[in-house]
């Protein structure tokens, strides 16, 4: 009960409300009702993918539990469960692995939209063969084998490369923190006894975690416009290859970072192409629209391609998700690789327009920095490229800039309404 303790409320009637309101609450029916456990530490349910892309970059149980219920419609048992775990971390690769119950019997029932999965789905069926499909699994990696063996060794080409281009910048700090403690001592010299604290080094900021790929496609499909759009804007770049002569001889156009395809479909007939791409989602579009494309990193793509055998390399909207040393290498591959009279072309967004460069530029969480025209064109020809050209393209619609006729509003459509991109072109 309350105790009196203040003379204008009345503490008695006070009591007695409390006293009736306690014994209804006693009484009242609902009261019986069990209240529900309060579990802090229970793990919430895992959210089951909706769709292929959603499945695809799960991982262990994870990928167990949403193959079962986006591939067969049901939730896995226990012993499902741990048999997948087993089949995956026992090495069986994770697609052969998505194949064999996509097209199980309860599976093909069910009827799940998938893509991407002809190879494993061979394998399976090659695997499934007594005696024989061991050897025709051994005969179709024999036939990958030498891919397989020119990727790998152009990864360690390229990363011993980069060891020696590393160690170059070991040796020159080394050199300028000598020269540094030189002149402290010196300084120290001609001073008064003094305690120096140390400075520790700046902390290495962490990588950005991994973005799906299944997000990065939905996001090119979002905020980098539709088909027609693109083609529109790729149309600018079709009459300069007609002026390059290793292309009519044969030697191929590479496009890196190729999305859809969008670009490859359009190059003149008899033309050969190949794009590169890190997305498996955008490579297998490019294979169901019936073009060459190959899943890899551009990097050692190109270092394991032989000097002049290529006609035309291309990249829209790749290098600025690029660091200056990863820039910076590729260009010197692009330059060993290209044949002579061969065509670079780069695009990237214009950070002369002030809104790209202040809003639209980080639209792309993947983006690093904008790339003013004047830096990559003298970089280009640096390295030694001929013919360098700057491009402007893109402009904003004459409509929505400023309508009106000074000089004032001139600068500001020049500023805010001007090119939205650039591309350098340039010649090997």
């Amino acid at each position: 009960m309350l105790i009196p303790n203040n003379p204008e409320i009345d503490f008695a009637e006070l009591n007695r409300r409390i006293a009736e309101e306690a014994a209804r609450y006693r009484a009242s029916p609902a009261r019986a009702a069990p209240l529900p456990v309060f579990a802090p530490s229970s793990a919430p349910p895992p959210t089951l993918p909706d769709s292929w892309e959603a499945l695809i970059v799960l991982e262990d149980e994870a990928l167990v539990s949403g193959a079962y219920s986006y591939l067969l419609g049901r939730l896995a048992t226990a012993e499902e469960l741990q048999q997948g775990l087993a089949q995956l971390w026992g090495g069986l690769d994770k697609f052969e692995w998505l194949a064999a119950l996509r097209y199980s019997a309860e599976g093909l029932a069910h009827g799940a939209a998938v893509h991407g999965l002809r190879r494993a789905r061979l394998k399976v069926r090659l695997r499934a063969i007594p005696l024989l499909g061991r050897l025709l699994l051994s005969a179709y990696a024999s036939l990958n084998a030498e891919a397989r063996e020119r990727h790998y060794r152009a990864r360690f080409t390229l990363q011993q490369r980069q060891q020696a281009q590393l160690q170059a910048q070991v040796a020159q700090l080394q050199h300028l923190l000598e020269q540094q403690v030189q002149q402290l001592a010196s300084l120290q010299a001609l001073q008064a006894p003094q305690v120096v604290t140390p400075v520790s080094p700046p902390a290495v900021p962490a990588a950005l975690a991994a973005i799906p790929e299944s997000f990065y496609r939905a996001f090119e499909d979002r905020f980098r416009g539709d088909e027609a759009t693109l083609r529109e804007r790729l149309a600018y770049y079709l009459p300069l290859l007609a002026e390059v002569a290793p292309l009519q001889q044969g030697l191929p156009l590479v496009d890196i970072g190729c999305g859809r395809g969008e670009w490859l479909q359009m190059l003149p007939a008899g033309c050969a192409r190949i794009g590169i791409d890190l997305n498996a989602l955008n490579v297998a579009a490019c294979h169901e629209r019936g073009l060459a494309a190959e899943q890899a990193d551009a990097l050692y793509w190109l270092a394991a391609q032989a000097p002049g055998s290529v006609a035309v390399i291309s990249a829209f909207h790749v290098i600025e998700h690029l660091s200056f040393a990863q820039l910076n290498t590729l260009l010197d591959e692009c330059l060993r690789v290209l044949a002579p009279g061969g065509l670079l072309i780069f695009e990237t967004p214009n950070p002369e327009n002030l809104i790209t460069a202040a809003t639209h530029f980080y639209t792309d969480p993947t983006h690093r920095h904008p790339l003013p025209p004047a830096l990559t064109e003298f970089l280009v020809q640096f390295k030694g490229f001929a013919e360098v050209t700057l491009h402007r393209l893109n402009p904003i619609p004459r409509e929505y800039a400023l309508d009106e006729d000074s000089e004032v509003a001139r600068r500001c459509d020049a500023l805010f309404y001007g090119p939205q991109d650039y591309a350098v072109t340039a010649r090997r």
